[in-house]
């Protein structure tokens, strides 16, 4: 019983599981498709069938059939191939290539590809053709061309039709040209029949129609009509007339274009001759091809009006940078005549470049420049009003004098390049550039109430550069707003930096005055054993990096104030600053009471370390007490302190006759008895001892007598400027010319020492107040020179005080060499060089080297 029942469970099982076994059914085919890649081959070309397969359901596994068959139906030969899978989306398809090299020619030859997949047999059967290549054409490729991308109204455009073909070109048909314009709407068609009797080559054709409409989206369509058509299309657009007169030919003589004949074009490089001169009128454009140029040697005049601007741009549409080569200024220019005002120049390569030549140029706008916007070579240029956006270089000056005033560069690789050049930047913006806004190698510039900001890399850079001068501007910059190296006498006055570092590299002689420092991570940079002062300016002293060797040295102002303890001014006061103990040159109050702009230096920074100073304030007049003096100065809180002072006197009594009257009554008694005893006794003692000689008294110390030699320069060392003043004015008493440097407002001191002929030069940098840059020390020795040759007859003598200020200004070398040079001129010019200086304030190296030149007078 249980054996049974096992068998019969064995049964049902193997029943059941042959039900659920599927056959190997293939999966259905949902289509079949053979191919050859052209209907018409020539003998001995490959011939390639392709059969393609689409299937639902399970993956084939059946491969396929290709027969190959003659026109006769002979069979060539039969081959079985394997099916490629790929799927298109979730569509499955095989695929499968058979391959034949034609050996006969004829009409009709017959492939048979066919798929078996058990239970149909499914096949398609294309046709082909196989002639001798003098029998037929068979056109392989075609392509339509434009002769531009644009076209002005009214003017032909033209359309070049290729055709590459193989077989007999006698045999090729025509190809038809459809023009249409940008509503799809047919303008003009054309059929053209190639004309060709070479074998297996290629042949152009060509449509022309006349455009008659501005738009956007044209298109023509060329088609081969031959048996296997094949088509191709082109684009182009339609602009207004950019041309109406066509200027080739060099100018010769005087010529001047008119405004009806305005646009312009120019396809050559012309040129203003030698004695030649071309007028362009106000509101002309001038278009030029690529790779033209106008180049003067003569006179240009384009002189136009805000309103009415002359346009030099690219004949090119669209245009692009470096379209056409620019405008040169040659060495032969006629500078005075020619002028450029309120011209627009694009899209050129260089823009203006001036090779040894000045015309006279203002409210030009430079743009997409791929070169730069101006280029000056070993010339003197002075540009207003002058605009360059979207160029490599702005403007770029080679050995030449860049004089630049209220112009504007912007988005701009560099702003302003200078190479072994001078000038003055004035008034200008500069901003927006990539990499430098300005960058000068071997240069003395002059870059006064600029603006010089949103410079991707470094605002302003320095490179084997001396004698430059940066006042009243803003500078910043995304790394470095001011970066120099290899670069001496530097100075940035009155600027605002709120964004990237000063950094220092190898600089020496460097002053930072008047100015605000906000940027970070840091303020200043300083190394390479660089030296940096930073003068009256504002910033975060913890922010500063300084290399071990270099100096970064902290002064400020100090003004000092007397007053009266009742309120008026003290003028007259001798106000003394001392630093670390050592004494700076006394100065002496004004009419207002102040004695101002004491440059005093509180903190020095060698690498990490930081050296604080130790100041003090010390005042004295005759006749007042001073309360609080010798005063201690915290530089870092305070730059002016005020000091009170109260007369000597004693009050009187209660009968009101002064205490002070009666004092000196009674002393003044005393005296005269002191005196009749000492008459007595030296009487006496002269008939006691009348055979002994009588030694003469020593006269008393009477008034400072001083001499001065024509052709030597003094120091006055002790009282100096009091003394030095009072040579001065005892020599031009004597009728002798005088001319001084100082830094004391010159009314005042012509009041206080009485100098009403004397040349007084006040050393400020407060130029509207009539003051003379202390860092121009050259500008000082020439001055001198002058003055000695204008009044050589008369004798001259001359004075500098302030020679502190002057070397805290420019450091001692450079003061030092302008000493030698002004005792060298006084020397030759026979007369007197007079220099009131504390020689403590200098190191003991420092001052032997002033005693070897000068003769000091304490």
């Amino acid at each position: 019983m249980g054996r049974s029942l096992l068998r019969t469970l064995l049964a049902v099982f193997l029943l059941l599981a042959g039900i659920m076994v599927p056959e190997n059914v293939q999966a259905p085919v949902k289509s079949i498709d053979v191919s050859t890649e052209k209907t018409d081959y020539f003998i001995g070309e490959l011939v390639t069938a392709k059969l393609v397969i689409g299937y639902t359901g399970l993956d084939p596994l059946l491969p396929v059939t290709f027969e190959w068959f003659t026109p006769g139906n002979v069979t060539i030969f039969n081959e079985t191939k394997d099916l490629v899978l790929y799927k298109i989306g979730n569509d499955l398809y095989g695929a499968a290539y058979s391959n034949w090299t034609s050996n006969m020619t004829g009409t009709n030859f017959r492939i048979k590809g066919s798929h078996d997949d058990g239970n149909e047999v499914r096949f398609v059967e294309p046709y082909f053709n196989v002639w001798n290549y003098s029998e037929a054409v068979y056109v392989d490729s075609l392509t339509v061309s434009l002769s531009s991308n644009f076209y002005e109204n009214n003017t032909v455009a033209r359309a070049t039709t290729a055709l590459d073909y193989l077989g007999n070109g006698t045999f090729l048909e025509n190809v038809s040209f459809v023009w249409n314009y940008p509503n799809g709407t047919e303008a003009f068609n054309q059929s053209v029949l190639p004309v060709n009797n070479q074998t297996n080559s290629s042949v152009e054709v060509y449509s022309n129609w006349t455009v008659d409409f501005v738009g956007t989206g044209y298109e023509v369509t060329a088609t081969y009509e031959g048996v296997a058509p094949l088509s191709d299309t082109a684009f182009f657009d339609v602009i207004p007339r950019r041309v109406n007169t066509w200027k080739n030919q060099s100018i010769s003589g005087d010529e001047e274009w008119t405004l009806i004949e305005s646009p312009f074009g120019v396809c050559s490089n012309i040129t203003v001759q030698i004695g030649a001169k071309l007028t362009v009128p106000a509101g002309s454009t001038i278009r030029f091809c690529p790779d033209a140029s106008l180049t003067v040697r003569g006179t240009l005049v384009m002189e136009a009006f805000p309103t009415s601007n002359i346009t030099l741009t690219s004949y090119s549409y669209p245009p692009s940078r470096g379209d056409w080569k620019g405008v040169f200024f040659e060495d032969e220019t006629n500078d005075t005549s020619s002028v450029l005002s309120h011209v627009k120049v694009n899209y050129s390569q260089q823009g203006i470049v001036l090779n040894s030549a000045s015309p006279n140029l203002a409210n030009i706008t430079i743009s997409n420049s791929s070169v730069s916007g101006m280029e000056i070579y070993q010339s003197v240029a002075s540009l207003f009003g002058i605009v360059i956006i979207d160029s490599d270089q702005g403007v770029y000056a080679f050995e030449s004098t860049l004089n630049m005033m209220d112009s504007e560069v912007l988005r701009c690789s560099d702003g302003v390049v200078a190479k072994d050049s001078n000038g003055t930047l004035e008034g200008n913006q500069i901003y927006s550039n990539n990499r430098r806004g300005i960058w000068a190698q071997r240069s003395s510039l002059v870059v006064r109430n600029s603006y010089i900001s949103d410079i991707s890399e470094t605002g302003i850079i320095l490179e084997s550069t001396q004698d430059f001068l940066v006042e009243g501007s803003t500078i910043n910059g995304d790394i470095n707003a001011f970066w120099t190296t290899l670069s001496t006498n530097l100075t940035v006055s009155r600027s605002t930096i709120s964004s990237g570092i000063l950094s220092f590299s190898t600089t020496d002689d460097v002053l930072v005055v008047n100015s605000t420092i906000t940027s970070s991570p840091e303020n200043f940079r300083v190394w390479g054993g660089s030296i940096v002062t930073a003068l009256n300016c504002s910033f975060d002293d913890s922010l500063v990096w300084v290399s071990s060797g270099s100096w970064l040295y902290v002064d400020n102002f100090l003004d000092v104030g007397v007053v009266d303890v009742g309120g008026p001014a003290l003028a007259g006061a001798s106000v003394a600053v001392i630093v670390d103990q050592v004494p700076m040159a006394p100065r002496v109050t004004g009419a207002d009471g102040w004695a101002r702009w004491l440059v005093v230096r509180y903190e020095a920074f060698d690498g990490p370390n930081v050296m604080m100073t130790f100041v003090q304030a010390n005042v004295s007049l005759e006749g007042y007490n001073i309360t609080n003096n010798l005063r201690t100065v915290n530089m870092s809180m305070s730059h002016s302190e005020v000091f009170e002072g109260y007369p000597t006197f004693i009050p009187g009594d209660d009968d009101g006759v002064p205490y002070s009257s009666l004092m000196m009554g009674i002393i003044i008694a005393v005296i005269a008895v002191l005196a009749v005893l000492l008459i007595a006794f030296f009487a006496k003692r002269r008939k006691k001892r009348r055979e002994e000689p009588v030694a003469e008294a020593e006269a008393p110390e009477g008034p400072f007598e001083f001499e001065p030699e024509e052709g030597k320069g003094y120091i006055f060392a002790d009282e100096g400027r009091d003394r030095g003043f009072e040579v001065f004015v005892s020599e031009m008493g004597k009728g002798t010319k005088g001319i001084c440097f100082t830094r004391t407002f010159p009314p005042s001191l012509k009041k206080q020492y009485e100098l009403l002929d004397a040349k007084i030069l006040w050393l400020s940098r407060d130029e509207e107040k009539g003051g003379f840059i202390p860092t121009n020390l050259g500008a000082i020795s020439n001055v001198v020179e002058k003055f000695l040759k204008e009044n050589k007859k008369d004798g001259t003598i001359v004075m500098i005080d302030g020679l502190e200020y002057l070397v805290a200004q420019n450091g001692f070398g450079k003061v030092l060499k302008l000493l030698h040079s002004l005792k060298d001129s006084v020397g030759v010019g026979g007369s007197t060089l007079l220099v009131p200086f504390n020689l403590q304030s200098v190191s003991d190296r420092e001052g032997a080297m002033l005693k070897g030149d000068f003769e000091v007078v304490e």
